[in-house]
């Protein structure tokens, strides 16, 4: 997870399951349990339509949603149905300025030979 900045806020092991939605859950969790109640935050990931609609139906953290902003990776965003792309395309929505929400594409880029993967 990495800051608006692109600074790294936290590394997560997923092992070998892979990228799972419940990661992305659990780390929104423990940032959420870190800052102030009704902190607007913006979070990025590329299959958050799906997962927004999910966290809705299921209930997941229900309180947080009204103060909580969601966009889809601007590189993922064009592989989106259009109703999709106008909800959560980050330069469709005023909230992320000019943020393409890479950030942990190119901090896992800068690592890839750091660190071996299967």
């Amino acid at each position: 997870m990495v800051c608006q900045h692109d600074n790294v806020i936290w590394f997560i092991n997923m092992g070998p399951n892979g990228e799972k939605q419940y990661f992305m859950l659990a780390m929104m969790q423990k940032l959420l349990g870190e800052l102030p109640e009704s902190f607007t935050m913006g979070f990025f990931y590329d299959v958050i339509c799906t997962m927004h609609h999910e966290m809705e139906c299921w209930q997941l953290l229900l309180k947080c949603l009204p103060w909580l902003k969601f966009a889809t990776l601007v590189f993922h965003a064009y592989g989106h149905q259009w109703p999709c792309q106008l909800s959560y395309h980050p330069y469709k929505n005023l909230e992320f300025g000019c943020t393409d929400g890479e950030g942990c594409e190119r901090e896992w880029n800068l690592l890839n030979g750091i660190i071996p993967t299967c």
